[in-house]
C-alpha cells in the first residue's frame, strides 16, 4: 500500500503541488495526468525518495519512504525515468542484471536467484531473445521495454515510471500501456506512471490522478475523462 498524506512538493518558493493525499493499492494501474510544469516527475521523484517534501509524508507499508536508508527503499519502489540510455556493447541482459543491485550486497556478484530473476523480468516484457543484444542498437521501444525489465528484475512492489510511451510509435505506446496492465494485474504490482497519452490510458488504467492548479484529484477510469478534457481544455479524447 502507498499512501500519500498531505504532501506539498516544490523548489524554493516555487509550490508545484500543495497539500496532496492519495492511495494506491497492489494489482492497480494508476496514471498521473496534467498539463506541463504541473508537478506530474517531481511527484514521481517524491514517490521514489528522489524528491524531499516541503511538507507532508509519502509512505510504504506504513513506512516514510523518505526516511529508508537508499539500498532499503530500492527493495520498495523502482524507477523508470525519461532518460535513453543507448550505451554501446552494454549487452541488455546485463543492463536488466544492474536492477537486481539492492539484493546482492556490496560484492555486485549474481546468484543463481538473481539470474532466474533477470531471466523472468525479460521474460515478462518479452526481451529474452534481445538479451545479448547491445543497447546501442535497439530501437526506441525495445528500449523501453529492457528499462522496464530492469525495474522488474529490482522486484519491488512499486513500480513508478515517468513518461514511458515518449519517443515511441502509436503501436508502441499501446504495447507499453498493455504491459504495464499486465503487470498490474498478473505480478500484482502497484504500477504508476505519467502520460499525455490519456486516450491509450483511459483504456488500461484502473484509477487517474489528475494534476491541476486546485491539487490532485483522484477518478476511476469511466470519470476521468471528463476532468482531463476540462483541465486540458478540449473537446475530445
Amino acid at each position: 500500500m502507498l499512501e500519500i498524506q498531505n504532501l506539498t512538493l516544490g523548489y524554493g518558493k516555487n509550490i508545484l503541488l500543495r497539500n496532496i493525499s492519495a492511495q494506491a493499492s497492489p494489482g492497480e494501474l494508476i496514471v498521473i495526468a496534467g498539463r506541463n510544469g504541473s508537478g506530474k516527475s517531481t511527484l514521481i521523484r517524491a514517490m521514489t525518495g528522489l524528491q524531499k517534501p516541503l511538507a507532508g509524508r509519502i509512505l510504504t507499508d506504513g513506512i516514510d519512504i523518505g526516511s529508508l536508508p537508499r539500498e532499503t527503499a530500492a527493495r520498495k519502489v523502482s524507477i523508470v525515468n525519461t532518460d535513453r540510455v543507448r550505451i554501446p556493447w552494454l549487452k541488455c541482459r546485463d543492463l536488466v542484471a544492474l536492477g537486481r543491485a539492492p539484493w546482492t550486497g556490496w560484492t555486485g556478484r549474481l546468484s543463481d536467484r538473481d539470474e532466474e530473476a533477470v531471466s523472468e523480468a525479460l521474460e515478462s516484457t518479452g526481451m529474452t531473445d534481445f538479451a545479448m543484444r547491445s543497447m546501442d542498437s535497439m530501437s526506441d521501444g525495445e528500449c523501453q521495454r529492457i528499462m522496464i525489465a530492469r525495474a522488474l528484475a529490482q522486484d519491488t512492489p512499486l513500480l513508478v515510471l515517468d513518461e514511458p510511451t515518449a519517443f515511441l510509435d502509436l503501436p508502441g505506446r499501446h504495447q507499453i500501456t498493455a504491459l504495464l496492465a499486465r503487470l498490474a494485474s498478473e505480478k500484482g504490482k502497484t504500477v504508476i506512471f505519467s502520460t499525455h497519452d490519456i486516450g491509450i490510458a483511459l483504456q488500461r488504467a484502473d484509477r487517474f490522478w489528475i494534476l491541476d492548479r486546485d491539487g490532485l484529484i483522484v477518478r476511476n477510469a469511466a470519470e476521468a475523462a471528463a476532468d482531463i478534457m476540462e483541465i486540458f481544455g478540449i473537446q475530445e479524447i
